[in-house]
């Protein structure tokens, strides 16, 4: 999940998967733990963050159907 402007502002707690200046939003985990991510394209909010077995977090400049990854 290495996002080629810069790594993860957190490496640890609920924000290891904001990246950049996007808009932060936040998921319940199936243990009601919550976390943080800024993708655009998130939908369900009830959700395992990557680290727990959820889908993969994409971010917007870095979509895998673009080609980039």
């Amino acid at each position: 999940m290495a996002s080629l402007r810069g790594g993860n502002v957190a490496k640890s707690g609920p924000d290891r998967f904001v990246h950049g200046t996007r808009p932060i939003h936040e998921h319940i985990d199936s243990d009601d733990e919550r976390w943080r991510c800024n993708s655009p394209y998130c939908i369900d909010m009830h959700t395992d963050p990557p680290d727990k077995g959820g889908p993969p977090i994409i971010f917007e400049g870095l979509e895998p159907w673009r080609g980039r990854q």
